[in-house]
């Protein structure tokens, strides 16, 4: 009796073993599917990091090539104005000189118009000479 005994302890033990160890195998198997989906998880997280991170890398690159093209824009319109600047002060001294040809110009015609009225006035009084001359 004895033995019937220890044997039939031996299969309850056994059996709890076998339970245990399904316990066990079926605990790994839920810790690795949640590791699987953990790893997972991760991996969509790095990729969308990547992708964020290429795209401000794509920002940056174009934020930059704005900045150039701001550069060259300023020149420009800083050679612009330095060039309108010259073209105006240019002008002005077109006008100016012109001013002052004009003035000669009008100068020498009231010249010549009080040269011509002196004249007029000259015929004139020959005129009245002559006339005189001619009644008598």
């Amino acid at each position: 009796p004895l033995l019937s005994f220890a044997g039939g302890g031996s299969r309850k033990v056994d059996g709890f073993r076998k339970d245990a160890d399904a316990d066990k195998d079926s605990e790994l198997l839920v810790l690795q599917r949640s590791l699987e989906a953990e790893q997972h998880q991760s991996n969509l997280l790095r990729q969308n990091l990547n992708s964020e991170t290429n795209r401000c890398e794509d920002l940056v690159a174009q934020l930059a090539a704005l900045k150039q093209e701001v550069v060259k824009i300023r020149e420009t319109n800083k050679q612009v104005l330095q060039d309108q600047d010259m073209y105006i002060s240019r002008m002005e001294e077109a006008i100016k000189a012109e001013n002052t040809y004009l003035k000669g110009a009008l100068a020498a015609q009231e010249d010549e118009a009080t040269m011509a009225a002196a004249e007029v006035v000259r015929l004139k009084k020959e005129n009245e000479e002559l006339k005189d001359k001619l009644s008598e």
